[in-house]
């Protein structure tokens, strides 16, 4: 289903030939970094560039090793080092939107994808990655136009169906919604992710009863399957059924206690029945898993904000400001815990900045919607593989 990662073009652009005896440092490195032996391939890394300072391999690599065990402002930067020195390489331009795409950070993503189109248009990859980030973003036309050249080699693929029909929908054309529906209906079968699809339309639609019909299918077949047991949960929490809501929350953290969004809602919904410091301790959890997720940042907040914890909540939604500055439900909820900490004009400005992001986005004004962390299902169609040198 996934897309297969590119190999790097550097072999495509004039490179010096590095010296013999860092040509054998380079390979030993990556030889390191294909066998997971991170330390060690980085060191290895650090010596090549110590005597090639211009090894554009040397850097792509680095920011492969550093995208890998998660450090992503590294990865970036060395992939940025590496442009530098091949700027007509696409791969390194790929790298570092998939860099930001692992982020969510998608806004940020389009310029390195639409880069790597430029210089070369065949690359499937790119265009699928650019179009996943346009959908995530709400900007639908932008991409149909770029998935739908994309149909012919993604007829098997559920998550690319799925993100196209809808879009189709979003964009009020019924009968493309329709044909790639079906496309979607005839690959998907009877398995477990086609219902769990199925169940994420109906739940996009508002359709809970169904929803809970197709997420029931797809955790009877699989009762592992990620975001399963918490989309089935918020099937029974929009249903007026929070004790079932709870046990799939629950069910959802015990079947996969790596993902975080099942501590998330059920930090939700714990908060909503007023069990606050279940709440918190459930965004916490998650915070653990992932620290720069804004939607548990905000949620621990308003648990703070609920026990009169301004400060503490202050603080939380600032990190998760610097972490993504546009978010309307995030300055919103800043401008009330300044409010309750007696600082009024700190508290305006964040209102003003509230105003300015709804006139930006062309939103009406009133209640500032949250829309919980319902998952999208749309992943990264691709991972950083190891380069190989000249």
């Amino acid at each position: 289903m996934l897309l297969a990662i590119a190999l790097s073009v550097l072999a495509l652009f004039p490179q010096e030939t590095p010296p013999p005896d860092t040509q054998a440092l380079l390979n030993e490195a990556i030889r390191a970094l294909q066998a997971g032996d991170y330390p060690h391939a980085e060191s290895g890394f650090h010596d090549v560039l110590k005597l090639d300072p211009q090894s554009a391999v040397a850097y792509c690599n680095l920011g492969v090793l550093y995208a890998r065990t998660g450090k992503i402002d590294d990865a970036i930067e060395s992939f940025e080092k590496a442009r530098a020195i091949t700027p007509n390489d696409p791969g390194i331009s790929v790298d570092i939107g998939l860099a930001h795409y692992h982020r969510e950070q998608f806004a940020a993503a389009i310029p390195d994808f639409e880069r790597a189109l430029r210089l070369d248009s065949s690359l499937a990859q790119a265009r699928y990655l650019l179009g996943f980030c346009d959908f995530r973003l709400e900007r639908y036309q932008a991409a149909v136009d770029a998935l739908q050249p994309l149909l012919d080699h993604e007829r098997a693929n559920l998550v690319y169906l799925y993100v196209l029909a809808y879009s189709y929908g979003k964009l009020n054309r019924p009968d493309d919604s329709l044909k790639t529906f079906n496309l979607f209906h005839d690959a998907g079968g009877d398995t477990p992710l086609f219902h769990l699809f199925l169940g994420k339309l109906y739940l996009d639609l508002g359709e809970s009863p169904d929803a809970r019909r197709e997420l029931d299918r797809a955790v009877a077949a699989d009762p592992k399957l990620p975001y399963a047991h918490l989309m089935l949960g918020v099937a029974y929490q929009r249903l007026g059924r929070p004790d079932e809501a709870a046990a799939q929350f629950d069910r959802e953290v015990a079947a996969n206690p790596g993902e975080p969004l099942g501590y998330m809602d059920r930090g939700a919904l714990d908060l909503s029945q007023g069990q606050v410091d279940q709440a918190i301790a459930m965004y916490q959890k998650a915070l653990t898993i992932d620290p720069r997720l804004t939607d548990a940042l905000a949620g621990l907040a308003k648990a703070e904000l609920a026990k009169n914890d301004a400060d503490s909540a202050a603080s939380n939604l600032r990190k998760a400001i610097a972490i993504e500055p546009d978010s309307l439900k995030l300055h919103f909820l800043l401008a009330h815990a300044l409010q309750k900490l007696g600082l009024p004009d700190e508290a305006a400005a964040e209102s003003r900045k509230v105003s300015e992001l709804r006139v930006a986005k062309g939103l009406p004004e009133g209640e500032t919607p949250d829309n919980g962390s319902l998952p999208s299902l749309v992943a990264p169609s691709a991972d950083y593989g190891a380069r190989p040198p000249k």
